[in-house]
């Protein structure tokens, strides 16, 4: 077996599971390595006993291109053989079974009925109160969920984190030595754009993200199945600004947005492949990268330039 590098992440999950805590809520800002150590102690954890574990996120697409992504490369580096069946995996060695899947308005059903051993909630910012209720309370070993602390004092993570079967940390891109040094002054040049984006994504500390545009909204579980008139708005990025995809849905004077993807240093392929994850609507793009566009289309994407 091919021996893996470490982050503190992955030791502190391993000491707090040793002390008895059933909750471990891992905050940290951008690349702090939380993910992929998370994903890795999982792992290793299945290679040990006999277990079911669940890896949940709030949508398939978004899923897929990160703890889904991270599972299968640290099982091609680590040698370890599984049986697929759609999104589970059930490991060769142990008999040990991953699940994968999201609680969007597709899957959502599922976390009302799956029982686990181990849940891991990747982005767990994402999710609802309710979410969450569902998922920990047929959860019965342990469950740990990581996040960007862009949040409100009222978000429902804030309630769980002084709960004395809870340990919490917090970890930044400093506690990753493996970063390339692109990335590390990525997003230290957070500090001249944004002082919301720099506290949240390099000190990893709560805050809200400046420049709020739409303040009367709320959150809901899924979109109403009435709606038919759907389009998919794109924005793209690459370093400091992420790569983004929103179904946005339209009903009388509603209007319901919901987040596919929201990723930095995604090539067109990587585009190209979230799309085609996405429901086929047709895709508005920002029109600034005509070429970006062009080659998005010619691979069977019904996109679009907006028009300003």
């Amino acid at each position: 077996m091919v021996k893996i590098q470490t982050t503190k992440v992955f030791n502190i999950i391993s000491e707090a599971i040793n002390e008895g805590y059933t909750t471990i809520q891992a905050q940290g800002g951008s690349r702090s390595g939380k993910t992929y150590n998370i994903m890795l102690w999982l792992i290793c954890n299945a290679l040990s006993q006999r277990c079911t574990t669940d890896v949940v996120r709030k949508t398939l697409p978004a899923l897929k291109r990160s703890s889904l992504k991270d599972f299968l490369e640290l099982c091609e580096k680590m040698q370890v053989q599984y049986k697929k069946r759609e999104l589970e995996f059930t490991l060769l060695a142990t008999g040990s079974v991953f699940s994968f899947y999201s609680t969007d308005a597709d899957e959502g059903q599922k976390i009302k009925g799956a029982k686990r051993d181990y849940l891991f909630c990747n982005e767990a910012n994402e999710l609802t109160a309710d979410d969450w209720t569902q998922l920990i309370i047929r959860t019965n070993k342990a469950a740990i969920i990581d996040y960007n602390p862009s949040i409100t004092d009222e978000h429902w993570l804030n309630s769980i984190k002084t709960k004395p079967s809870t340990f919490f940390f917090k970890t930044t891109y400093l506690d990753n030595p493996f970063l390339p040094q692109v990335i590390i002054d990525s997003i230290e040049e957070l500090k001249t754009i944004n002082k919301s984006l720099w506290t949240i994504y390099g000190l990893g500390e709560q805050a809200i993200i400046e420049g709020v545009v739409f303040k009367n909204w709320h959150i809901i579980n899924e979109l109403p199945p009435q709606i038919r008139r759907h389009k998919l708005g794109m924005d793209f990025g690459f370093s400091n600004d992420p790569t983004t995809i929103i179904d946005v849905a339209q009903n009388g004077n509603d209007l319901f947005l919901d987040e596919l993807c929201y990723q930095t240093h995604m090539t067109t392929s990587d585009i190209i492949s979230a799309l085609k994850d996405c429901p086929r609507y047709k895709v508005i793009a920002e029109s600034a990268d005509p070429r970006l566009i062009s080659e998005i289309y010619n691979a069977g994407i019904d996109i679009h330039p907006a028009k300003k």
